[in-house]
């Protein structure tokens, strides 16, 4: 419907969920400059507690925080149902196959790509880009 358009280039909301302030703080601004807004939360609780009131085109999670870790994170919007049209990042300073492997051994909603520290802006970049275009495909089959 007409009441759903949202322009290609709108801006794409993000939710970080980093508990290293340095970390958070360098993605939020790599993502505000690639035209994001973003929201961040420093654990996971924090995350969820977001995620029930806001709905994001992009979620990036880091695997090791307090109180609820990403997985942990993951496993609780896949059962609660929550940014079920999200694309779902994880950062990682292990390697993906390593984060892979622990990610299929989990029984959790879904990871759309990783993003591994140190990252560039490229990465970032991409990872926006693919956000844009997953919203995009969203909303035309909507």
């Amino acid at each position: 419907s007409q009441d759903s358009y949202v322009p290609y280039n709108a801006p794409v909301h993000v939710l970080v969920a980093e508990d290293d302030r340095g970390i958070c703080a360098l993605l939020a601004v790599l993502l505000a400059d690639y035209g994001c807004i973003v929201e961040t939360a420093s654990d996971g609780l924090e995350a969820l507690s977001h995620l029930k009131k806001t709905h994001y085109d992009l979620v990036v999670t880091d695997l090791v925080m307090p109180n609820l870790d990403g997985l942990g994170l993951l496993a609780e919007m896949a059962t609660r149902k929550l940014a079920v049209n999200s694309l779902n990042y994880v950062t990682t300073g292990g390697s993906c196959d390593e984060i892979r492997d622990r990610v299929s051994d989990f029984r959790l909603g879904h990871v759309d790509g990783y993003l591994e520290k140190p990252f560039t802006a490229e990465a970032v970049k991409e990872m926006v880009e693919r956000a844009r275009q997953a919203r995009h495909k969203l909303l035309r089959s909507a």
